[in-house]
């Protein structure tokens, strides 16, 4: 590879769960595809060897995977690609311990260290001058400490699905990448489906140990995934229709091929073993939940967001004193008029009263409060989120999808 005179030589991209999210990625019902922007990014030629980690858990629309594939078929000669269990940052990284109540006992509980540590022999590998682990210094070797509770519960996820495992879709063999991704969507469908009723799933060890504001994420993130039940039940019934020249006809339900699935993995609910049950629960993030398109997330947000409200409510104060000492019925009037523009709905009241507790924090956030979120994020983003066909904090629908796959 040529970079000005320079000729270099890159032995090794390792990459993970690569996402081509600009725009409106899958979002929304007006493309499909990377409008091509993003086409042929995948196209890695110049690299002595390419890995690519794809996670089979992620499920945000706003997240389609950028396959290596080039085309419908063909991966570049020099590319392997693997699927591995857990949403995107589950690979990635990005989640610390404690985040929806999984991987409590710290760091090296994280799921995506398994990603880390298989991407590191992968670039020993391939020649990459990285020190082996006995050579470390100690600070360092323990960033790729795999807790035996994880390591436990990764081997029992990978035996029961141990026939299109440790294989690189790449090589041609078995199912593509789609497939393979959706086989293992289908077991975590009838994962959720066997921890559904109230009492199994408020039992989980993710949701005992949760924040607040994780509990009410996870809680309404399955309300969403009920919801994708119910539907695709309903769906799978029989219709009856009158015919006016025939009498009543059965026709057939109108489920689509996803439906007829989640059906079929509700009704296999049961077949999961206890030791599976425990890997999804203390390991695998719901990237659904745990993805807002509204209200403050980080810290910096917060600080912006509760900056924005104390603003609002002091020219809603300042339009009112001015109307209470005008000595100008008319004049005291259109400033009462202009003050609704910044009267604080209920929410940014909460913000205001939870200030007073705990300076720098926001309120628990609801589905409930959708609608004022919605207002204080203004014009542009109702639109967008009404395009999308969302009234929640999060993107339509649950769990009960395939994550779109873009090829270069």
């Amino acid at each position: 590879m040529k970079v000005g005179n320079a000729t270099l030589d890159l032995r090794f991209l390792g990459i993970f769960d690569t996402v081509a999210s600009v725009g409106v990625a899958d979002s929304m019902p007006i493309a499909k595809g990377l409008m091509d922007w993003a086409d042929g990014t995948m196209d890695i030629e110049n690299v002595g060897k390419v890995v690519h980690y794809v996670a089979a858990h992620e499920i945000r629309q706003s997240f389609p995977l950028s396959t290596a594939r080039i085309g419908a078929k063909a991966y570049p000669s020099n590319t392997k690609e693997f699927i591995y269990p857990g949403a995107h940052s589950d690979l990635g990284g990005g989640y610390g311990p404690g985040d929806q109540g999984k991987s409590v006992s710290g760091r090296s509980a994280l799921l995506s260290q398994i990603a880390l540590n298989d991407m590191y022999f992968e670039a020993r590998n391939a020649g990459v001058k990285l020190l082996p682990k006995d050579k470390m210094l100690p600070e360092a070797r323990v960033d790729f400490d795999i807790a035996p509770e994880l390591d436990n519960a990764f081997n029992a996820y990978c035996d029961w699905t141990r026939f299109v495992e440790k294989e690189s879709v790449s090589a041609g063999n078995g199912p593509p990448c789609e497939n393979r991704m959706q086989y293992h969507m289908q077991l975590y469908w009838r994962w959720r489906a066997q921890v559904s009723p109230d009492s199994k799933f408020k039992g989980l060890s993710s949701y005992r140990n949760s924040s607040a504001q994780d509990k009410t994420d996870l809680w309404e993130s399955e309300l969403d995934w009920r919801k994708d039940v119910a539907r695709a039940q309903e769906a799978s019934k029989p219709r009856r229709v009158f015919n006016p020249r025939i009498g009543y006809v059965d026709l057939p339900p109108p489920a689509d091929a996803v439906q007829r699935q989640i059906v079929a993995e509700v009704n296999a609910a049961s077949r999961v073993p206890a030791a599976v049950s425990e890997f999804f629960d203390k390991f695998v993030h719901d990237s659904h939940g745990g993805f807002w398109l509204l209200g403050p997330i980080t810290k910096d947000d917060r600080a912006v967001f509760i900056a924005e409200v104390r603003k609002k409510k002091a020219m809603y104060d300042k339009l009112m004193e001015s109307a209470e000492k005008s000595g100008n019925p008319g004049y005291a009037n259109n400033m009462r008029r202009r003050a609704l523009a910044y009267e604080l709905n209920a929410f940014e009241r909460r913000v205001l009263e939870e200030n007073k507790k705990t300076p720098g924090g926001v309120p628990l956030m609801t589905d409930a409060d959708a609608a004022d979120l919605r207002a204080i994020a203004g014009m542009s983003t109702e639109a967008v989120l009404a395009v999308m066909g969302t009234a929640t904090r999060r993107e339509p629908k649950g769990h009960g999808r395939y994550r779109r796959v873009f090829d270069s």
